[in-house]
Parts: C-alpha cells; sequence; structure tokens
C-alpha cells in the first residue's frame, strides 16, 4: 500500500510541476480528470501504458516516477532543450508568424 501513496504524491508533483491543473493534465495524457483525481488519491493505480505517457509527455525519470530515487526530470540534450525553446516562444503567436517563422528555419 506504501507505493500507491507514494506514486500519488509523484503524480501530483508532475502535475504540478508541468504547471497543469487535473483537467489539462489529463488531457495531455489521454484521459478524464476524474481519472487523475483518482490517481491523486490513491483510489487508482495508472496502468502501464499511463506511466510510460507520463513520463515521455513530460520528460520525468521513470525510475524516479515508480520509486522515487533519482531526479524528477531526465536531463534533455541539446536538439530537446532547443525544440522545448522554440515551443515556449512560438506558444503565443498567430499561426501566420509560426507559419512565417517555419519558412525562415
Amino acid at each position: 500500500m506504501q507505493e500507491v501513496i507514494t506514486l500519488k504524491t509523484r503524480i501530483r508533483a508532475v502535475r504540478k510541476s508541468a504547471g497543469l491543473n487535473q483537467t489539462d493534465f489529463g488531457a495531455r495524457l489521454g484521459v478524464k480528470q476524474t481519472t487523475v483525481a483518482g490517481w491523486e488519491t490513491g483510489a487508482s493505480i495508472p496502468m502501464e501504458a499511463i506511466i510510460n505517457s507520463i513520463c515521455r509527455e513530460f520528460n520525468v525519470n521513470e525510475t524516479w516516477l515508480r520509486t522515487g530515487e533519482g531526479e524528477m526530470l531526465r536531463p534533455l540534450n541539446r536538439e530537446d532543450e532547443l525544440m522545448q525553446l522554440a515551443a515556449k516562444f512560438l506558444a503565443d503567436e498567430t499561426d501566420d508568424f509560426r507559419r512565417r517563422y517555419l519558412r525562415l528555419v
């Protein structure tokens, strides 16, 4: 039972670190807010595919998510860092601006 308690805390930490509410976190993983709430209260445990999705979508260290060992986030390589920076830069821009930017790159 201890693993459920610590897993629920780590899932909540990932969500909060991403700055998302349960609805938006769930949408990124293809699940409903009530499902996320169940994980965070310990009422349910996410399936393997969801754990893999959390790790992939939020750059989370799988060992940390499962056991609490190590760092929460995996280190990014230079290309991944640049992609994240570009995504943040373009997030608030219009579609027209994004198209013009991509033509330049």
